[in-house]
Formats: structure tokens, sequence, C-alpha cells
């Protein structure tokens, strides 16, 4: 409860402040160009070429300062369904789902290792979206919120299963045998080979107890 009332407040703030500056920003900004691969592919476009980048561009309104779409191809790819989207509507559901993953994995990964410090969560929560970093993923479209979702679930993922059981950390070893006992069989060699008076020997435990 404490991390959703953290993260809604910063929502909420974050919505208010930066709404306006976001729907300005989107259109020229980094989701912008994410967004323009995919819809240059849907529209038979191919985005590395400079010519039919630039006129691509030029087409959806917006000048070509960078000379070819400059992500791999695989994102253009992995994105073609937020390219069918208006810039708009494609840069809400990204932040969207950008958003809920990234609250999602981090509430698991406080649960996980910090479990019933209530004012910690919400302030995490709440940093979520209210940081510099959190902002700026916002206005910008960057991929920031995924990036924290994934980071977050396999340090989840980890604190949950990934660490060895403490016992078996450590492999078994055959115990050793007591350096006690090196002395007196030491002693016991050189008796027989006559090498050391016995007397300067010390004697076992259990000719002490006779």
């Amino acid at each position: 409860l404490a991390f959703a009332f953290g993260f809604g407040l910063a929502l909420l703030l974050i919505i208010v402040l930066f709404s306006g500056y976001r729907a300005a920003a989107i259109e020229d900004g980094d989701f912008g160009i994410i967004w323009s691969g995919p819809r240059a592919l849907l529209d038979g476009v191919n985005p590395y070429d400079p010519a039919e980048w630039a006129a691509e561009r030029l087409r959806l309104g917006h000048a070509p300062r960078i000379p070819v779409y400059s992500y791999p191809p695989w994102v253009a790819l992995a994105l073609v369904p937020l390219g069918a989207l208006p810039l708009q509507v494609a840069a809400n559901v990204w932040t969207g789902l950008g958003l809920a993953c990234a609250a999602l994995a981090l509430r698991a990964l406080l649960r996980a290792h910090l479990p019933g410090l209530s004012a910690l969560h919400g302030l995490m929560g709440f940093a979520l979206l209210a940081s510099q970093p959190g902002a700026a993923t916002f206005y910008s479209g960057q991929f920031g919120f995924l990036l924290v979702a994934a980071i977050s679930a396999a340090a989840s993922s980890y604190a949950r299963g990934g660490r060895p059981p403490r016992d078996s950390r450590r492999s078994p070893s055959p115990r050793s045998p007591s350096t006690s006992s090196w002395p007196a069989g030491r002693c016991s060699a050189r008796r027989t080979l006559g090498d050391r008076p016995a007397s300067r020997c010390p004697r076992s435990a259990a000719a002490r107890r006779s």
C-alpha cells in the first residue's frame, strides 16, 4: 500500500508538471525517433537508406536531424505494433507499459529484500517517477522504465531462488587428522629407530591415564 501511494503521488505530480512539455518533446525527442523506424517499415521505406529516411521524416512532418535510423534493425522489427499506432498514442502505450512493468518488478524486489519497511517502499515508489531519471524518461519516451523492470526482476528472482543453500556453498572435506597426535607419532617412530630418548617424547593419553 505504501509503494502504491508513493507511486500514485509521483504519477500525479509528473502528469501535472510535465504533460504539456511531454507532448511537445515526444514529437522530435527520443521516442519520435524510436517510433519512426517501425513506421518506416510499415510504409515500405528502408530506414537505413539516407534518402528514403529523410523523405519519410519529412512526410511525417519532422526535419531529418539524423542521416538514418539510429537504432538497430531488431528494434524497428520488435516495435512494429507501435509503428501501426499514431505517434502520441504509441508514446502513451509505450510509457504506460514501461511504468507498469517497472512498478511491479520494483515492488517485488522490495518485498524480497526489504520486507516490512513501508516508509522505504513508499519512498522508492515515489522516486521511480519523481526523480530526474524518472521524469526525463517520462517526457522523452526512452526505455529507462523497461531497464528498471528488467534489473529489478533479475535481482528479485535471484533473491527468491538463485542463491545456493547455505550448507551447499561449502563442499564437505574429510576431517584432517589431529595435529596433537603428530608429535606423539613422530616420537614413537624415533623411539623405534633409537634417534630420541623415550623420556623426551610425550606420552599418549592412554599411557597417562594408566
